[in-house]
């Protein structure tokens, strides 16, 4: 009897680790993070021409792009264009202020309590000193169960 019992606790045993395993993989999908101006409601920055960009800058990005996101291509492009976006944004900025919520990474500066106001202190203190800026939400996930997990 006792071994009978020792058999099915092992197979039980056995299956949780393989069922533990089987989610882990179908989870374990890594989204790019979305760039977005402040105050465009999540929309992302993917505006790239990479005509205008210098070619060293481009190289760089995609470079960056493949070390991080390996062989994906869609992944790389997609990271690629937001960066070169915002590179292409900034440019002429004398500062680049960027929202990285805590937590899971997903909310913007608009719906954080508190941040809003920080965020546009920040702002017109830059501005009142006659500097420029470009502020930036980075989303590191989306909000869901994948989001979490990434």
């Amino acid at each position: 009897m006792a071994s009978k019992i020792r058999r099915i606790g092992i197979a039980a045993a056995l299956s949780v680790v393989i069922l533990f395993a089987v989610v882990l993989l179908a989870l374990s999908y890594s989204e790019v993070g979305v760039t977005c101006e402040i105050g465009t409601g999540g929309l992302p920055l993917s505006d790239c021409d990479l005509s205008a960009m210098p070619q060293s800058v481009v190289e760089d990005a995609t470079k960056l792009a493949t070390e991080v996101y390996g062989d994906s291509q869609e992944k790389c492009d997609d990271f690629v264009c937001q960066l070169l976006t915002v590179y292409e944004e900034a440019k002429n900025k004398d500062f680049v202020v960027i929202f990285n919520s805590g937590g899971w990474g997903s909310n913007l500066v608009e719906t954080s309590p508190g941040w809003w106001g920080i965020f546009t202190g920040i702002q017109s203190e830059l501005s009142s000193l006659g500097y420029t800026s470009l502020p930036v939400n980075y989303r590191r996930t989306v909000e869901d169960i994948r989001g979490c997990f990434d």
